[in-house]
Formats: C-alpha cells, structure tokens, sequence
C-alpha cells in the first residue's frame, strides 16, 4: 500500500531497525501523502454502514 514502512518481522527486531521503521514512516513525505489519500478513500466508502447493512441482510436471512 505504501502508507508505511516495510515490516520488521520479531524474530529480526533490534533497537536499529525499529529506530530506521520510525524515522521512515515520520519522515518520508511520500509515504505520508499516500497514508493521506487511502485515509480520504477509507472515510468515503463508509465503512460502518456498509458493515450494518451487510449484517442486517444476513440477520433477515
């Protein structure tokens, strides 16, 4: 999606790759704008009502 950085799975996690995860996601503008733009598209579509509606046709099932 490129809304952060690259996962830093635990069995590979030190104090150095978590501190450069930080300073990625705080600093790098592109990422930032992309975040930015999925969290507009994430607010319209609407979500919890989508999921009501969703579960209100299964429930008259």
């Amino acid at each position: 999606l490129g809304v952060g950085p690259k996962p830093v799975f635990i069995d590979k996690l030190n104090i150095k790759r978590l501190a450069q995860a930080i300073r990625q996601a705080v600093s790098d503008t592109t990422m930032q704008a992309r975040a930015a733009q999925l969290g507009e598209q994430i607010r319209q579509e609407n979500g919890v009502q989508v999921a009501v509606d969703i579960i209100e046709r299964y429930l008259a099932d």
